[in-house]
């Protein structure tokens, strides 16, 4: 008898500027000019419950992942401080998953690296990774020409929308 077992496939997504339109929030947060205080402003969780809007076409194109038997990973440059605010969003608007992988306290690497480093260990764990939902026109690049996984931007995503 084989002992092969078969991948489980597996989306990887990003919350701020992918699921969630973050464009109120980061704006009010501009008027800072310490850097820390915008930061501290930017992951303010009550500005992330009242300001933050949906972005409904991503949030049903994972929704129809979600049923077609993939696992929905979101990797996120958010701080692990706003887990249970970012939950909530899930629970708010239905919104499925598998893992959440936020920030760690201190740590202050790239969003790039970050998320490369998450996607490589996924990898390494048996996932097939076949898609990367992610705003930043960077991190697309990088995940393209690093791992050869297909990479798609927020905004050009409906319902129709072929992983393969």
């Amino acid at each position: 008898m084989s002992s092969f077992k078969p991948k489980k496939k597996g989306v990887v997504v990003d919350i701020d500027g992918t699921i969630f339109d973050i464009s109120e929030r980061w704006n009010q947060c501009q008027r800072f000019t310490k850097r820390s205080e915008m930061w501290n402003c930017v992951f303010d969780p009550e500005k992330i419950r009242k300001l933050d809007k949906p972005k409904h076409n991503v949030i049903n194109y994972i929704k129809d992942l979600s049923n077609k038997g993939y696992d929905i990973i979101f990797v996120s440059g958010r701080v692990e401080t706003l887990r249970d605010v970012t939950l909530e969003q899930f629970e708010k608007y239905n919104i499925p998953h598998t893992r959440l992988y936020l920030r760690p306290k201190g740590n202050f690497t790239k969003d790039v690296e970050y998320k490369s480093e998450i996607i490589d260990q996924l990898l390494k764990e048996g996932y097939d990774i076949e898609l990367v939902i992610d705003d930043s026109k960077d991190i697309r690049e990088v995940i393209r020409q690093k791992f050869n996984i297909k990479t798609v931007d927020p905004d050009e995503l409906s319902l129709g929308t072929e992983i393969g």
